[in-house]
């Protein structure tokens, strides 16, 4: 469980130290809590009302950026047979001052401690956020809402709107 968060920790470390090459855009390292919620009609959705860890690795260029994050749940509700759930996903994000809104997609490895290791299908999140940079750390709180495919966002439900605290620090 820590050695799968550590290797995240190390994909993030490596796509910072490629900014050489991406010299034409800025880029920011991140760290976020996300509180998540039932998921919704997503069936698969592995989470329930539980906090999970997120490392991010950004590339900006004029008014949208490319936003590589893997999420971590070190302890997940829906089950006790759940250890863990690992979440990588990539969200790109239009931008318009201090507001920041975008399209992503995700799919997470289940650690059950009953039936092993599982992938769930891939599916979706809005995210739409506000940025305040204070002192060099760019603090954002960002809302998301989960789907599975695009037919489900006619069942929208308030109560399945996920939270998350961000702390970013461009480089």
């Amino acid at each position: 469980m820590v050695r799968s968060f550590s290797v995240a920790c190390v994909v993030v470390a490596l796509l910072a130290a490629a900014r050489p090459v991406l010299a034409a855009g800025s880029s920011r390292a991140g760290f976020a809590l996300r509180q998540h919620s039932e998921g919704g009609t997503f069936d698969e959705y592995p989470f329930g009302d539980d906090l999970s860890y997120t490392v991010a690795y950004e590339w900006e260029e004029n008014q949208a950026f490319w936003q590589l994050a893997v999420d971590y749940a070190p302890s997940v509700d829906t089950t006790n047979a759940t250890d863990y759930v690992i979440t990588p996903q990539v969200t790109l994000m239009l931008k318009d001052k201090a507001w920041r809104g975008g399209l992503g997609v995700l799919k997470s490895l289940v650690s059950d401690k009953e039936e092993g290791n599982d992938w769930t299908d891939l599916y979706w999140q809005w995210a739409l956020g506000l940025q305040l940079p204070i002192l060099g750390i760019n603090f954002d709180v960002t809302a998301y809402y989960i789907f599975e495919s695009f037919s489900d966002l006619s069942d929208f439900e308030s109560d399945n709107i996920e939270y998350a605290v961000w702390f970013k620090y461009a480089f």
